[in-house]
């Protein structure tokens, strides 16, 4: 019976973590990695700003990929380090403690997934709250 629940609850968070992903993909026709220096027209106009936004976008998108293709492949530590990097450049991304809480949850660690989550909520939007709750104790 503790078997059945338990592997509901796995497939539950095989599901979410799919959807999720799903919602995550980035556009590959973008494939400038570096910067361009600004130009003294881009910082009159307040151009340079978007730009290094973008950017952050950007890693903080890839990273996310690259923690999904480790999660895919079993490698739960280069996962965590990966989000771990993510949040501290995009601390505000609710997503990145979805993943986080995903993968404190596959290590079997609840209180670190519930507490993951909670931190989530507070910037969640949508979709991310919905699945930030199912790992709330």
């Amino acid at each position: 019976m503790g078997n059945i629940i338990f592997n509901s609850r796995m497939l539950m968070v095989i599901v979410l973590f799919n959807l999720v992903a799903a919602c995550s993909v980035t556009d590959r026709r973008e494939t400038a990695t570096t910067t361009r220096p600004s130009s003294s027209t881009d910082e009159r106009r307040g151009n340079g700003a978007p730009h290094q936004l973008d950017s952050y976008k950007r890693v903080v998108s890839a990273l996310l990929e690259k923690a999904d293709r480790q999660i895919g492949l079993g490698d739960l530590q280069g996962a965590l380090s990966t989000l771990e990097r993510a949040l501290r450049i995009a601390p505000q991304r609710a997503l990145i403690y979805l993943r986080l809480a995903q993968v404190y949850h596959h290590f079997g660690d609840a209180s670190l997934a519930s507490n993951m989550a909670r931190r989530g909520l507070l910037y969640c939007r949508d979709i991310d709250c919905a699945s930030l709750k199912t790992f709330i104790n």
